[in-house]
């Protein structure tokens, strides 16, 4: 009798395992069509890499995600999405392990960050936050880049824009000399026949913009901000 009740322990705890390890996988899923669902939905890449982020967190019980772009203007990564933090986070693009991961390509899994050369206190010591452990993986866009295009409608081929990678929301001008877009936490300007682009202010989160005839322009610096 007693060796057929410790059978029947050992199988319920089987039993149990297997049940904790469907859950964890079922929950997984149901972030994932969380993600892919968004995706069906909008083009919003804001709104997208912040669900990717909160999904990341709970997926992988992480107390906080982080999403880093590149800012051509500067060589600096910066946060676009940062779960606890009012303040953008910016760093040279070679620094800590975002920059490693970005420079390299290559995904880090860090244990004890404290015994790894490739970590940046500096970060931590500013937002007061302690990392312990870390995840770090590239996010790469099929193409590598988002870039303004501009095409007359007479002439067949497209005119790529240099200067205008990472450009989210962009506008036109009254004459349409000009585009306004959002890059790298900025609102900035380029013109439609091409040159370097011109930063006018900080916009962490720009959700789009008017250009009135008087050269005003009317933007939402971020997604829960008023009117600048």
């Amino acid at each position: 009798m007693r060796g057929g009740g410790e059978r029947a322990l050992k199988r319920e705890e089987e039993l149990s395992s297997k049940d904790i390890a469907l859950r964890d996988e079922l929950r997984k899923l149901r972030s994932l069509l969380r993600i892919l669902r968004e995706i069906n939905r909008t083009r919003d890449l804001n709104s997208l890499l912040r669900l990717l982020a909160r999904e990341t967190s709970s997926v992988l019980d992480a107390e906080r995600s982080t999403v880093f772009l590149k800012d051509a203007e500067t060589d600096e990564l910066w946060s676009i999405v940062a779960e606890g933090e009012k303040e953008q986070i910016r760093m040279p693009s070679g620094s800590g392990m975002a920059g490693y991961v970005y420079q390299t390509g290559e995904a880090l899994i860090i244990q004890d960050v404290a015994e790894d050369a490739r970590f940046n206190p500096e970060i931590d010591r500013k937002t007061g936050f302690r990392t312990r452990n870390a995840l770090t993986v590239p996010i790469i866009d099929p193409d590598g880049k988002v870039v303004l295009y501009v095409r007359e409608l007479a002439v067949g081929e497209a005119r790529r824009l240099p200067g205008s990678e990472g450009a989210q929301y962009p506008f036109w001008s009254p004459d349409s000399d000009a585009i306004g877009f959002f890059a790298a936490g900025k609102l900035k300007k380029i013109e439609a026949d091409g040159g370097p682009p011109v930063t006018l202010c900080d916009a962490l989160n720009g959700k789009g913009g008017s250009w009135s005839p008087s050269g005003v322009i009317v933007f939402a610096p971020s997604y829960d901000t008023p009117l600048h």
